[in-house]
């Protein structure tokens, strides 16, 4: 069994309709028997054609989904790849700090040193002012 889809006139606006029939034969008959020709019903259904093309056309090319749109995340992706990979270079610095930290006295004693302005026992602790006036 085959469908055929078809344009047939409605009975009580005049305006063409879609219609899918199996019985193509005999619809066939009575479309061109309704005072339409081989011609006529040839443009109807190319002005189909096109409206279809053009729908699918404004489908790719605007919208969500479009090639535009596609592009656009295609940016969006190198632009976070870029930036993950800023961050995991800190992340990386971040952790060599931190093991610096945990294992070596040297590096606490330098940031209490240069941070806090402590000092050890024993020491002197000297404050060089430059008095320009």
């Amino acid at each position: 069994m085959h469908w055929f889809l078809i344009l047939a006139k409605g009975e009580t606006s005049g305006f063409p309709f879609l219609l899918c029939a199996h019985k193509f034969p005999s619809l066939l008959s009575g479309f061109l028997s309704n005072g339409y020709s081989w011609f006529s019903m040839y443009q109807i259904m190319c002005g189909v054609l096109v409206v279809l093309i053009l729908m699918l056309q404004a489908r790719l090319w605007l919208g969500e989904g479009s090639i535009s749109y596609i592009w656009r995340l295609q940016e969006e992706i190198e632009e976070q790849a870029f930036e993950n990979n800023r961050l995991k270079d800190r992340n990386k610095v971040l952790e060599a700090e931190v093991i610096d930290l945990k294992s070596g006295l040297e590096s606490i004693e330098e940031r209490a040193r240069s941070e806090l302005g402590m000092i050890k026992d024993g020491e002197t602790f000297y404050l060089l002012v430059n008095d320009k006036k």
